[in-house]
């Protein structure tokens, strides 16, 4: 396990309304089988999990595989160890009603491959809830600390997805201050540590405020792409 990607995970353990907020966000789409692709700790599997689905928790990464095994032991969820593109290998195509990956594709090598395995494994009418980084201006020492490889202009990000085959219905901007934070600390700034109070403080009093205003007005910019495509 990269310790750094551990540190990440560890920093964004304090934002629980971020992940409230985010299972709600994906929550339309969420029945049958679903298969959230790099699972991690877990932290956003507990608030999908709350839903009657079949889950599919996919990671790659030992520690993380134990730890999610541990973790979630009701019979609904299965904890697989390996990609995505391993799952695809392994179960077929058409085996998944939805696909949830949160702040995974960043780190993939390959994404574009990542993404026509993910359009193999949904089935025809299913949905890929996707969320990413984005706007590559504000890439600075916190996404070299996290190892991401890239953040997403949203219209870049649309063709990637819709060259897999799948068609998206919606790709918006979200967390507009977040993005002014984020190029302070990592672009002005050149912090290189994520701290787990600043975390918790906009988790707890800036966030719940932004997030209502961003569901009924989409920004044009922000810290983050929420994308919804199906097959």
């Amino acid at each position: 396990m990269s310790g750094t990607f551990a540190y990440e995970l560890g920093a964004m353990a304090q934002a629980r309304n971020y992940y409230s907020w985010l299972g709600g966000a994906f929550a339309p789409f969420l029945h049958g089988t679903v298969v959230e692709h790099g699972a991690g700790t877990g932290l956003l599997s507990d608030r999908l999990r709350k839903h009657p689905i079949r889950l599919v928790l996919v990671e790659p990464d030992a520690e993380f595989h134990g730890m999610l095994s541990e973790r979630f032991t009701d019979p609904d969820t299965e904890v697989f160890r390996g990609t995505i593109e391993e799952l695809n290998r392994i179960r077929g195509d058409e085996s998944a009603d939805t696909v949830v990956s949160a702040n995974v594709l960043e780190h993939v090598p390959d994404d574009v491959e990542c993404l026509r395995a993910i359009a193999r494994l949904l089935k025809t009418g299913g949905h890929l809830c996707l969320y990413v980084p984005a706007r590559p201006e504000l890439f600075g020492t916190l996404d070299e600390r996290f190892e991401h490889r890239r953040r997403y202009d949203r219209e870049e990000l649309v063709s990637r997805i819709e060259s897999v085959g799948l068609r998206v219905v919606s790709a918006q901007y979200r967390n507009l201050v977040g993005a002014l934070g984020w190029w302070l600390s990592g672009r002005l700034l050149k912090t290189s540590n994520l701290n787990e109070k600043q975390v918790r403080f906009y988790d707890s009093y800036v966030f719940p405020i932004t997030s209502r205003i961003e569901s009924r007005w989409a920004p044009p910019y922000g810290q983050n792409l929420l994308v919804v495509a199906t097959r």
